[in-house]
């Protein structure tokens, strides 16, 4: 139906994708395509690795720091890496 598409169409819109842009560490992400400016933008939401050594792993966002283009995370089990692409939902 229309109103099934339409709300298909604001699910996608939401998620975000991204690529690592520097290295990070187990509990944080760095990628200078962030460029929203609230400390809280991206608090609550899911990070869901797409490709490299943290593939399909998900992690939930607990900070983010606008300066540094820098999301604070959950603990992963190994270091996020440049080149790394990801989706937050």
């Amino acid at each position: 139906s229309a109103a099934a598409a339409l709300c298909q169409r604001d699910a996608a819109l939401a998620v975000y994708r991204g690529t690592v842009t520097s290295n990070g560490t187990t509990t944080t992400l760095i990628d200078t395509g962030l460029t929203q400016s609230a400390t809280d933008h991206w608090v609550g939401r899911v990070v869901i690795f797409l490709t490299g050594s943290l593939a399909y792993q998900a992690s939930r966002v607990t900070a983010f720091t606008p300066g540094t283009d820098t999301l604070t995370i959950d603990a992963l089990t190994g270091a996020t890496a440049s080149g790394d692409t990801y989706i937050v939902v």
